[in-house]
């Protein structure tokens, strides 16, 4: 017998064609740790989850509106709080007269509101969410959950429900991230549940830890 390509000839005849093992990683994790970039994260996730668009989508995400939300946070000094305080979005906090004076924590909760779970409720990941961490943005709400098997979804909140076109000032790309996705972009960096995800102060890379032992760390300024 020999081998030689792939290819076993045995003796007396005839041959049989071997596919070549695909490489495996430590604790079958994604890969060997080397960057991942948008569009392999999400290429990642299988057939079932990507459809036409949705690279697109995650992508214009990533390098548009992320990058803008980033450039609207406020400029943390060290030792300083952040320019306006601690505001939250409107869309979650409705306290009356909130800028004019303040407000004990009992009645900042009691303020708190769930807006209709018919309109702004979204499927964010594919399995059972492990860990949940939302942007530092005072002024939108972008919310990420990992799940148990290593799909990271990240769901940019204002963006549910807006429809497609919306005139002509819309450009084509913000169509890409309308509503057939609800805003909701997935990806998959890790094989084992995520336990853990956090956002630096600044906002521009988001820490994943898994149970596969691997921790990532997404750089939104490098897109990976």
């Amino acid at each position: 017998e020999s081998e030689q390509a792939g290819k076993f000839e045995i003796a007396g005849g005839g041959s049989i064609r071997m596919e070549p093992e695909k490489p495996t990683h430590y604790n079958n994790r994604i890969n060997d740790g080397s960057d991942l970039s948008v569009s392999e994260a999400v290429e990642l996730t299988g057939s079932k989850w990507v459809k036409e668009g949705t690279v697109e989508s995650a992508e214009h995400f990533m390098k548009t509106t992320l990058p803008d939300v980033i450039d609207d946070l406020p400029i943390v000094s060290i030792g300083k709080k952040r320019r306006g305080g601690n505001v939250s979005p409107t869309s979650v906090a409705r306290a009356p007269g909130a800028g004019k004076k303040k407000f004990p924590l009992q009645g900042q909760l009691d303020s708190l509101s769930l807006d209709d779970p018919d309109t702004c409720v979204a499927k964010v990941t594919p399995e059972r969410i492990y860990s949940v961490a939302c942007h530092p943005s005072p002024e939108r709400i972008i919310a990420c959950a990992g799940d148990k098997t290593g799909h990271l979804g990240i769901w940019n909140v204002d963006q549910y429900g807006v429809p497609d076109g919306g005139g002509d000032e819309v450009s084509e790309e913000s169509k890409a991230s309308s509503s057939s996705t609800d805003g909701v972009h997935l990806f998959r960096p890790h094989r084992g549940a995520i336990s853990c995800l956090e956002w630096n102060a600044s906002g521009t890379t988001l820490l994943s830890a898994s149970y596969d032992g691997s921790v990532r760390a997404f750089d939104a300024n490098k897109q990976v």
